[in-house]
């Protein structure tokens, strides 16, 4: 297995993986795949914990990182149907039932692409929703980061979609806060303990012209905040908002509900 992590780690350029190298290494160490495979296969049933056992860990491993690498590259595949889907879309979308159909369809059926692209590069602490770095087993030793650009149209489909399911708020920016830092944090709750990951944070006070005036807080939130890097007071923003909201004990044991608005994405308008 050496060998074979020594050359994927070779084909990097600038740490970045392109997907016909990750899919000629994939074709190169199939045989080394399905030889672990059938070790991994011949494990007697009594045998515990196998998967965690120093005599299996090396197939257990290289057979974690080849799969993983195969769902890149059949998201990779998977671009055409997206760029099908593309197509359709921008033939509906300045009819608006015919649109709304179009999205019910992809709302309902999310389909194997969709869940697939989802799983492995869905990360909400990004600006744009996903990491392209590919988590693989931490005794290799290996990073693994593919480009972006090679998922033009998986990227654009799902922010149509994401986006059609968003709070518009338009108005002119009243207030934008500091940009806030917050540390990883242990809270221990009994004989519990859960840590709260580090994050960011950034908010902004829109001020609408409806009739009733609103002003609205919204919260962005680790990479969203780079959202806010070129909007200023006075700025006149179409806000893409998320609703969120949950239950809240008070300091006098009573339920209370709160909610929030979270940022999602921005259009400046003239």
């Amino acid at each position: 297995m050496d060998s074979s992590i020594k050359e994927l780690k070779n084909l990097s350029e600038n740490n970045t993986y392109s997907i016909s190298k990750i899919e000629w290494w994939l074709l190169k160490y199939r045989g080394e795949y399905q030889n672990g495979n059938s070790v991994i296969n011949a494990i007697p049933s009594s045998f515990t914990y196998p998967r965690i056992s120093p005599k299996y860990q090396e197939e257990f491993n290289f057979k974690d990182l080849y799969e993983r690498l195969e769902e890149v590259s059949i998201c990779y595949k998977n671009e055409t149907h997206f760029k099908e889907q593309l197509a359709v879309y921008n033939k509906v979308k300045n009819n608006v039932s015919e649109l709304n159909n179009w999205l019910a369809t992809h709302y309902l059926d999310a389909g194997k692409q969709q869940s697939k692209f989802r799983m492995l590069f869905a990360d909400n602490r990004e600006l744009i929703d996903y990491s392209f770095k590919i988590h693989l087993p931490t005794s290799l030793n290996l990073s693994v980061m593919v480009d972006a650009n090679e998922y033009q149209y998986s990227l654009q489909f799902l922010n149509i979609l994401e986006r059609s399911k968003k709070i518009v708020i338009s108005g002119v920016v009243k207030l934008i806060t500091d940009l806030e830092v917050f540390e990883e944090r242990r809270i221990t709750e009994g004989d519990y303990t859960r840590i709260r990951p580090a994050f960011k944070r950034q908010k902004i006070v829109i001020s609408t012209n409806d009739e009733h005036l609103n002003e609205h807080l919204i919260r962005f939130v680790n990479g969203k905040t780079e959202l806010l890097k070129d909007v200023s007071v006075g700025q006149k923003i179409k806000g893409f908002i998320s609703l969120r909201g949950g239950e809240w004990e008070n300091e006098h044991k009573e339920l209370e509900y709160r909610h929030s608005l979270l940022g999602w994405d921005i259009e400046k308008l003239e």
